[in-house]
């Protein structure tokens, strides 16, 4: 499994509006940390948005919202053995990697789908 590193980053602008494609809002004007994925690459590279101290940036709570969490699951590759644990419960991890956000409790994920399993992501009924 790789482990995403993560960054704290913020606007290179004082005024700029940068998506957090995780979250769906701005990017915090103080940074927040989020998981380098290639968007984050990208907009790093492109000096849309620089690295802030970590001292100085104060994230904001993480969203945990339902729509969130439940985005997540409904993208969620039954054929992938990296997104499930040997149970076949979404692995917890994926979850905070895809949201860019730490840590995601199980009893979280069980209040959006309580019996989400792999065998329903595969559309196999019990």
């Amino acid at each position: 499994m790789t482990v995403r590193k993560r960054k704290i980053l913020k606007p290179a602008e004082t005024d700029g509006k940068i998506r957090n494609p995780s979250t769906d809002r701005h990017l915090a004007s103080e940074g927040e940390e989020v998981v380098m994925t290639s968007y984050w690459i990208r907009r790093l590279r492109d000096g849309d948005v620089i690295e802030a101290d970590a001292r100085a940036a104060q994230a904001p709570a993480p969203d945990f919202s339902v729509d969130a969490i439940g985005a997540v699951l409904e993208k969620m590759d039954p054929a992938d053995d990296g997104q499930w644990t040997k149970d076949g419960l979404p692995k917890l991890s994926h979850i905070e990697n895809e949201l860019g956000v730490a840590p995601i409790k199980r009893e979280q994920v069980a209040a959006v789908a309580p019996a989400f399993n792999r065998d329903q992501a595969r559309g196999d009924s019990e």
